[in-house]
């Protein structure tokens, strides 16, 4: 029967949990205090564009401008949205990969998958939170919304960012660390006397 390595996978437990406590401190720290200072207007115009296609297309009340999108209702107030570096989903890319980079136990290739899917997840999540701000204002108000904004923004994105880690650690990462740790036991040997010369050979079952 296969055994695996009890002290191995514990150490490497332990230093992995810190990795991701670490990067998650990181996060925090970049969100509020690295990435405001940074100039992302290209990418925020680009977002903003996205945001502002998928609404057009679905009907909605809004226009563009710059990184800057406008809400005007027929009934309803009025406001608008200004994506702000914050807003732009990059933390999160950015510290995902930092995690998938330092994580350790896990080979290249497990690495390189994470990156290709769920990056891409992470920005269409952070493209579809910025599209629902103008529906969320019509069924509980620009207000509520707000605030119902605020929330996401400061735990969901941190729970999303856990989530899609967790996923990875269990679908790619977990097999992979406990194949290298996994050993298999030699198969014992017996042996016999041979009938006339009295020699003994080896034999496996």
């Amino acid at each position: 029967m296969d055994t695996v390595d009890i002290k191995r996978f514990a150490f490497l437990s332990a230093v992995n949990g810190g990795v991701v406590v670490l990067a998650l401190c990181m996060y925090v720290v970049f969100l509020n205090n690295v990435f405001p200072l940074i100039d992302l207007s290209i990418l925020l115009k680009l977002e903003a564009g996205i945001v502002f296609a998928i609404q057009k297309l679905l009907g909605m009340p809004v226009e563009v401008q710059g990184s800057t999108l406008y809400y005007a209702p027929p009934s309803g107030q009025a406001f608008y949205v200004k994506l702000i570096p914050e807003c732009a989903g990059v933390v999160e890319i950015l510290i995902f990969v930092i995690m998938l980079t330092v994580f350790r136990g896990v080979g290249r290739e497990a690495k390189i998958k994470g990156a290709l899917i769920f990056v891409p997840l992470i920005f269409v999540e952070n493209i579809a939170r910025l599209a629902v701000l103008y529906p969320m204002s019509v069924w509980i108000g620009v207000d509520a919304m707000w605030g119902v904004h605020s929330i996401i923004w400061q735990y969901g994105q941190f729970a999303i960012l856990l989530l899609l880690f967790g996923i990875w650690y269990l679908t790619l990462a977990s097999p992979e660390i406990r194949g290298r740790l996994t050993h298999t036991p030699p198969l014992p040997h017996t042996s016999t006397n041979h009938p006339k010369g009295g020699k003994k050979i080896e034999k496996k079952p």
